[in-house]
């Protein structure tokens, strides 16, 4: 075999391979966009045996958790995702007005991106890091951080091709009676009936924060994610500012007594695998 043909079968296999990524990414799209209405709710208890659901109406899965007088939502998804959102609360019986709160772990597109629309029709209050207020209000995404790999940055792209991704989202209003996260915040979640804390937990963003329950559950936003994990994620983000602070945000969650780690990407996950992938990365 000639040297023109090896290298004619290697173009035509490498083209081959991009169409049928680009086919399944397709299909993966369609699917995101068009989740099934019986499967977006996924509902959990806590060591009390009190439900709290995670809500996948997109790429993202948001958490309600019950707290006084009503729920505390942790992020939302696309601006697009509202209307699949509102389905999912609707097949367990939960009014748009039972949310009180809405907190955000951080000023991502895919996190905030109906936020000023259900803040509109609910009047939940919003909890979110002074660190992102800037991108909320101005309602777009200034700092998109870097991929963990190149394999991970080709499939991004790709996914955000098809998805016509621009990171720009409603913009959100604040109002005296929202709550901006400064340093830690210990109390605020208790004083709802949460038995939990708020803790910045940056590395992904500047701003991202997260959630620790007394009985060990994290909600992490995208401090961790479980996803793309056989494209060399391994449980870390797959865009970040900086890695280090990842880790360490790692080690603080973990050091809050996380138990279960429950992303907005992916299934939940046991913390012992943040701890198996500190020991790896951080040696």
């Amino acid at each position: 075999m000639n040297k023109f043909l090896k290298t004619f079968i290697k173009v035509a296999a490498i083209l081959i391979g991009v169409i049928i990524l680009l086919a399944a990414l397709k299909i993966y799209g369609h699917i995101l966009e068009n989740p099934d209405p019986h499967k977006m709710v996924t509902q959990y208890f806590d060591r009390d045996d009190k439900k709290f659901y995670g809500i996948t109406s997109g790429v993202a899965t948001s958490y309600l958790l019950p707290c006084r007088d009503g729920y505390l939502l942790i992020d939302t998804g696309y601006q697009s995702d509202y209307s699949k959102f509102a389905q999912a609360l609707n097949q367990i019986k939960i009014d748009l007005k039972d949310i009180k709160y809405l907190l955000l772990t951080h000023s991502h597109d895919d996190h905030c991106g109906f936020a000023a629309e259900l803040i509109k029709n609910s009047g939940a209050r919003i909890i979110v890091s002074k660190g992102g207020m800037s991108n909320l209000e101005n309602g777009k995404l200034t700092v998109r951080g870097k991929t963990i790999n190149r394999r991970i940055y080709i499939l991004t792209s790709i996914y955000n091709l098809f998805k016509h991704r621009d990171y720009k989202f409603p913009p959100v209003s604040f109002t005296k009676n929202d709550v901006i996260i400064n340093e830690d915040d210990l109390k605020f979640l208790k004083s709802i009936g949460i038995n939990g804390i708020v803790i910045n937990t940056p590395g992904h963003t500047n701003d991202s924060v997260s959630v620790v329950m007394e009985d060990g559950r994290a909600f992490c936003g995208d401090a961790a994610m479980n996803l793309l994990n056989f494209a060399g994620a391994d449980y870390r983000p797959i865009f970040y500012t900086d890695l280090q602070l990842v880790f360490e945000s790692w080690k603080k969650i973990l050091k809050k007594g996380a138990k279960k780690i429950f992303p907005a990407h992916g299934m939940p996950f046991d913390s012992s695998i943040l701890e198996n992938n500190l020991a790896k990365y951080c040696k």
